[in-house]
């Protein structure tokens, strides 16, 4: 107790120091907790995306030369290839294919005057297995509407917000989307556009898709797989298999699927799972300028610290005299500082999450279509991202400040005396 008095005195007696240690701390944590999170939520799961630990990623298939063995080409795959192939693997509980196509698409509001873009998912209904998307009205298309090619869609509550101008009453009602007209069956929960995989303003069965685009020859196409397994190689040792079934009756090429499927993490960071692609690079650049935006606060303290304990040698000659031990202040010094840290870390903390709402984490993120970049408060809030950012600050901020200390406990008494 006689200690956090002794710091409170401090902070009122050195008011501009206190201020910019304090300042210089939050800053340090704001900047570091905003990239903090925007690297975050590349990996940890949230609505819809809950089940990353367990997603897994078949992106490619790969063209072989059926004599050297050798793969040649990569390929999203078509969905004749993907229901004979890899709907039939045993191992995952969920194989769903999602069309990889980017264009923009345009639906007619009720109203018939404007148009509105969209981000159409083409899939199937296991895609609503592996992405658990919350419905607020009606349901997903069933598997007897996507058998069939039934033209129908979910909408998330935004769309039908846009489309109809409410969100009750939509479920029936027709929604033209590129002149093609779809019965709403469900309106959901929005996602998340930073959740790619995932993210749609409207989910429709590809077995409705326009001109064929969905099948294709061989097994090239514009779909990509994703799966929920526990158990990746064994994964692999069915994919073998599905790829020799294919081989045998396919003499010109051979198809390959390289090292898929990849785990969520590998993805992030930047595996594609072909033969020909990396094993994936730990991203260095965010690394290095986390790292830099807490150093170069913390050398600056250093410095700001040391010429406060030039100013503190005839206090610190005082308490040796009377029987202190340069121990025993060291420890004073760091606790001040440890007290100032995490003064610093609370208000950075409440200064990032204002950044956080207002959306600054776009500054991190291209966005070319205007979507919006709102990012789940769980990202933020977790508190492994908080407890590690502190931990990581109050190392650097403690070196700062013993250093220094440490420095000057080392002087003679007489030579703190006389300052």
């Amino acid at each position: 107790m006689n200690t956090l008095r002794h710091v409170w005195r401090q902070m009122l007696a050195n008011r501009l120091f206190t201020g910019i240690y304090i300042f210089g701390t939050a800053l340090s944590i704001a900047s570091v907790l905003l990239m903090g999170a925007f690297l975050y939520s590349k990996v940890a799961s949230f609505y819809p995306e809950d089940n990353r630990s367990r997603t897994a990623y078949i992106n490619y298939g790969e063209g072989i030369d059926p004599n050297s063995g050798e793969p040649y080409c990569a390929s999203p795959m078509n969905t004749r290839f993907i229901r004979e192939y890899l709907y039939t693997l045993k191992t995952p509980d969920v194989v769903s294919a999602r069309n990889i196509d980017s264009r923009r698409n345009f639906a007619r509001k009720a109203t018939g005057k404007e148009n509105i873009a969209l981000s159409l998912a083409w899939t199937d209904p296991g895609f609503f297995d592996v992405y658990t998307y919350r419905f607020v009205d009606g349901k997903p298309f069933s598997k007897a509407d996507f058998e069939s090619g039934v033209a129908t869609a979910a909408i998330s509550q935004t769309t039908a917000q846009k489309i109809f101008g409410t969100v009750t009453g939509a479920v029936g009602r027709e929604i033209e989307i590129d002149h093609r007209k779809y019965t709403v069956c469900g309106i959901y929960k929005d996602g998340f556009a930073i959740a790619n995989h995932s993210y749609a303003d409207a989910i429709l069965p590809y077995t409705c898709m326009p001109d064929e685009v969905s099948r294709g020859n061989g097994f090239g196409g514009t779909f990509k797989v994703v799966i929920l397994a526990d158990d990746l190689d064994a994964v692999r040792e069915e994919l073998a298999v599905a790829a020799k079934r294919y081989n045998e009756t396919n003499d010109e090429m051979h198809v390959g699927f390289g090292k898929s499927p990849i785990s969520h993490v590998r993805q992030a960071l930047g595996v594609d799972g072909t033969s020909f692609g990396g094993d994936g690079d730990i991203p260095l650049e965010p690394i290095m300028a986390l790292f830099i935006l807490m150093l170069i606060p913390s050398l600056n303290l250093s410095g700001l610290i040391s010429g406060r304990m030039e100013g503190r040698l005839v206090e610190m000659g005082v308490r040796k005299s009377y029987g202190a031990t340069s121990a025993a202040l060291l420890r004073l010094v760091l606790v001040e500082n440890f007290v100032f840290t995490c003064v610093g870390a609370l208000a950075g903390y409440i200064a990032a999450w204002i950044l956080f709402r207002c959306g600054m984490l776009a500054i991190f993120m291209p966005n070319p279509y205007g979507y919006s970049l709102a990012m789940p408060d769980e990202v933020f809030l977790s508190p492994e991202l908080f407890l590690f950012v502190f931990a990581v600050s109050l190392v650097l901020n403690l070196l700062s400040a013993f250093v220094p200390a440490w420095i000057a406990m080392r002087k003679p008494i007489v030579s703190s005396l006389k300052k």
